[in-house]
């Protein structure tokens, strides 16, 4: 699974050194926004994009990471020859690839489009707030969903509560992830304490009989065998989206969140890029005709 090209693409996510990060983020409480709101409506539109910014920031840094590690643990387990460890941290991979494009599969493109919005806003030279709802849900989702219980449900935002598993995977299953379904249920019979678990160090014999045999190297190989394209099409989804989300950050004026190596990375061979660039160029020429109307 882990050949030239994965290898690669993993060694450029490290340079980028994520993990060193240190950034800290403000938000203003509701009250004191909603004053701000009547007092200063542009400090107010500066507030609000500058949260939605700090929120993708923040984000898009803990994706990655999370599924770096993720992907370290596969290798560090395969290494070992341990199978059930392996098994486990792919299924992380797949879980944490699902959410990773449920929720920034759309931004990039999303803040591109609203480009000569935003950058005035962030700029603290435009009064206008373009309220994003969707955007800030997406969010907040990745950042805080999870099972609520009765009493939380009550008193929080739908955003907060976690999809089910499934809906996670099918992001993947639509967005042509090959064989990602069957992966994940097989990876999941190894990580739950059953029969396949049990299996991996149990060989049958004939009629009742069986042998004890640790079985993990088999396994090994047969996952890198039957699985090697699902895992190469998800570290794209694992990380493609949040890398985007961050490149385009850099195009606005929060240099707190920009990640300058991520300018000379060619994102010409990932489709999604080819309409944010666009978007991109777009908006930013529009911008200068939308500040000489903004008082």
């Amino acid at each position: 699974m882990f050949n030239s090209t994965s290898k690669k693409f993993l060694s450029h996510v490290d340079s980028l050194n994520l993990e060193s990060l240190t950034t800290q983020y403000s938000f203003v409480e509701d009250d004191q926004f909603k004053k701000l709101l009547m007092v200063s409506p542009r400090s107010a539109a500066n507030v609000y994009w500058h949260e939605i910014f700090a929120r993708a920031h923040s984000g898009a840094v803990v994706s990655i990471l999370r599924s770096r590690r993720w992907a370290y643990g596969m290798t560090t387990a395969a290494n070992d020859g341990n199978a059930l460890l392996f098994a486990a941290a792919f299924r992380g991979l797949v879980e944490s690839a699902a959410d990773s494009s449920t929720t920034f599969i759309s931004i990039p493109l999303t803040l591109a489009e609203q480009a000569s919005y935003i950058a005035p806003a962030l700029a603290g030279k435009s009064a206008e707030i373009a309220i994003n709802r969707e955007l800030e849900d997406l969010l907040i989702h990745f950042l805080f969903a999870r099972r609520l219980d009765k009493g939380e449900k009550e008193n929080l935002p739908n955003s907060h509560q976690a999809l089910q598993i499934r809906q996670y995977i099918e992001i993947l299953e639509k967005g042509g992830v090959s064989s990602v379904v069957e992966c994940y249920k097989e990876l999941c019979d190894f990580t739950h304490p059953g029969a396949s678990s049990v299996g991996t160090f149990i060989i049958q014999d004939q009629g009742s009989d069986f042998s004890l045999m640790n079985r993990e190297k088999d396994l090994l190989l047969h996952w890198e065998s039957k699985y090697a394209s699902t895992f190469t099409e998800l570290l794209m989804f694992a990380f493609n989206p949040a890398l985007l989300t961050l490149r385009v950050i850099n195009d606005f004026p929060v240099s707190e969140f920009h990640v300058p190596k991520l300018n000379a990375w060619a994102f010409s061979d990932v489709g999604a890029w080819q309409k944010i660039s666009a978007a991109l160029r777009q908006n930013h020429s529009n911008k200068d005709k939308r500040l000489k109307v903004i008082k």
